[in-house]
């Protein structure tokens, strides 16, 4: 099991250019966390589920991704002790950004390799 939180704060998120108004600069200011459980089997297979989530304050609201939500499932295998890693994962996203009136929701899959030193 494993939980991870982030919050991050500025005065003045968003810098202005004076003599371009239309070149505008952010930072991310807002908070997310992570939240993950699971199980490695003695064969070597892992499953893993994870829900993360992900919000920016008011202040970049206009510029940035206002709320996130991510829903992963995944298995792992892991060959030679843990020199080698096979993953492959889906996630369900739930993403809402400024200006598109509402959520927009999407599938993502991955499939990795990793290799140890």
């Amino acid at each position: 099991i494993m939980a991870e939180v982030m919050d991050r704060y500025s005065k003045e998120p968003v810098t202005l250019n004076p003599a371009n108004s239309n070149d505008i600069v952010y930072i991310f200011s807002g908070r997310g966390g992570t939240f993950q459980g699971s199980y490695l089997f003695r064969n070597n297979f892992e499953f893993v589920g994870r829900f993360s989530t992900v919000v920016s304050d008011e202040t970049i609201s206009d510029f940035a991704l206002n709320e996130g939500r991510y829903y992963t499932l995944g298995i792992n295998k892991y060959l030679r002790g843990h020199l080698l890693k096979i993953q492959a994962d889906a996630t369900y996203s739930q993403e809402e950004f400024p200006g598109i009136g509402g959520l927009e929701e999407f599938f993502n899959f991955r499939f990795q390799v990793e290799l140890g030193i």
